[in-house]
C-alpha cells in the first residue's frame, strides 16, 4: 500500500462496439443496455457521466480517482455487461463487445462539450459512419 494520498478526479471518453459492429443495441432495448453498462462501470467504481450511442457502439464519459487500473475495469465492466445484457436481453447469448475500445482523455473544462456530444449520437450517426466518426476522433487526439 502506498504511502501517499492521492487526491485527483480524472475525466475519460470510452467508445465500446459491438462486435462485427452488428446493430443489437436496438431502441427497445437501448436505454436497457445503457443502464446495465452504467451499472457495471459502477460496480468498478468508475462514475458514468454520460452514456449513448447507437445499434453498434456506446459513447460513455465517466471519472475514476485514479486508484484503478483502467483497462483493467473497463475490461471487467464489458465482460460483466455482456453477462447480464445476454441474460436479460439476448437469451441466445449473441451480444459481444468487441476488443477494441477508444479512449480518450477529457479535461475538466470539456465535460459539458463532450456530454452534449454524446448525447447527440443518433443526430451525428445519421450523416456520419461510425468508422468515420473514429477516424475523426482518433486524429483529433493523435491515436495511430
Amino acid at each position: 500500500m502506498s504511502e501517499y494520498k492521492l487526491l485527483s478526479k480524472i475525466w475519460l471518453h470510452c467508445i465500446m462496439s459491438t462486435k462485427n459492429r452488428l446493430p443489437l443495441i436496438i431502441p427497445e432495448n437501448a436505454v436497457q443496455i445503457h443502464n446495465i453498462i452504467k451499472e457495471c462501470f459502477t460496480n468498478q467504481s468508475l462514475k458514468v457521466e454520460s452514456i449513448n450511442g447507437t445499434a453498434d457502439h456506446v459513447h460513455i464519459l465517466f471519472y475514476t480517482n485514479g486508484y484503478l487500473s483502467i483497462i483493467e475495469t473497463i475490461e471487467n465492466a464489458n465482460k460483466e455487461s455482456e453477462l447480464l445484457i445476454n441474460s436479460i436481453i439476448y437469451k441466445a447469448k449473441s451480444f459481444q463487445w468487441d476488443k477494441e475500445i477508444l479512449l480518450f482523455s477529457v479535461s475538466q473544462s470539456q465535460i459539458e462539450r463532450v456530454t452534449n456530444y454524446i448525447s447527440r449520437q443518433k443526430e451525428i450517426h445519421s450523416r456520419k459512419l461510425f468508422l468515420k466518426e473514429k477516424e475523426e476522433l482518433m486524429h483529433a487526439h493523435n491515436v495511430n
